[in-house]
């Protein structure tokens, strides 16, 4: 339980920064979608935790190169639930997915950086 904390930390003190952020927009498949929004910011924190723990498992399994493994499942589960969006009537963004796999690199970055 306690090398959950920093991760949890983490991710959850980004919620209040991005709630105020202003909104910079980049191109999606579907037009233009804010790259700062609280959805983002949930996508960027899920994939931080599961970037966190994946890289722990990863090595576990003695992979070669964990954070790289760490970082394709992370993009991967984020295209997964853009699918899923497309299916059943969400809004599909490259940025969430994107989002997700770039807070799963950070997170197995600090696992690997920092240890308890």
């Amino acid at each position: 339980m306690r090398r959950l904390i920093l991760p949890l930390a983490l991710a959850l003190s980004i919620l209040p920064v991005q709630a105020q952020a202003p909104n910079h927009y980049i191109g999606t498949a579907n037009g233009w979608a804010p790259w700062i929004s609280p959805d983002k910011t949930m996508h960027f924190a899920t994939g931080f935790i599961g970037g966190y723990l994946g890289d722990k498992l990863f090595r576990s399994w003695d992979f070669k190169y964990p954070r790289l493994m760490t970082f394709l499942t992370m993009l991967a589960i984020g295209y997964a639930k853009e699918e899923w969006d497309r299916h059943h009537g969400g809004s599909v963004e490259h940025a969430d997915a994107w989002n997700t796999a770039l807070g799963g690199a950070l997170g197995a970055t600090l696992e690997y950086k920092i240890r308890f």
